[in-house]
């Protein structure tokens, strides 16, 4: 694709608090924010990329490892889904390798590094990653917005650094 656009989006920690638990008699739900709910800051997103119709999004989440790809965009609103292209983690690129006692062992990479493997691959003109981590991510620092574990794109300040970065899309 060229003049392709990215927005890299992690869930926890930018689209709800990052204290995700899931476990068989609950599901997937907020540990500790009883007031807080799955996906709340996604209106915000959605409200930011408007005026960008030809930005994409890549899911660089933990819940594609976890759950997987489709899984993992059917949690989030039709607006969002619409914008996916795909997901940092595929299997065909992190295919496991063999420890000294001949196990199965998946290295994790960095979020940062992930990311970046994936602009290689997909060469975007502009490229964005929205995370919550700060692992992994020098040298493109500018092109990372950091937000805050448990208020997320939520913040004020932070949904306007989304802004402002977001006017490098036009």
């Amino acid at each position: 694709m060229i003049g392709l656009k990215v927005l890299y989006l992690d869930f926890d920690g930018v689209l709800h608090p990052e204290s995700v638990v899931c476990t068989r008699r609950h599901g997937i739900r907020l540990d500790g924010h009883p007031s807080r709910a799955l996906f709340e800051n996604a209106p915000y997103l959605i409200e930011a990329l408007a005026p960008y119709p030809d930005v994409n999004i890549v899911l660089s989440t933990s819940w594609v490892r976890a759950r997987g790809y489709q899984f993992a965009l059917q949690q989030l609103p039709a607006p969002l889904q619409r914008r996916c292209i795909g997901a940092t983690y595929h299997s065909r690129w992190h295919r496991p390798r063999r420890d000294e006692g001949f196990r199965d062992v998946y290295p994790v990479p960095l979020r940062g590094e992930e990311v970046r493997a994936d602009v290689h691959r997909r060469m975007p003109v502009r490229w964005l990653a929205v995370d919550d981590t700060d692992e992994g991510w020098a040298p493109f620092d500018e092109h990372v917005l950091l937000t805050d574990p448990v208020e997320g794109i939520g913040s004020g300040a932070v949904l306007e650094q989304l802004r402002v970065k977001l006017l490098r899309f036009q």
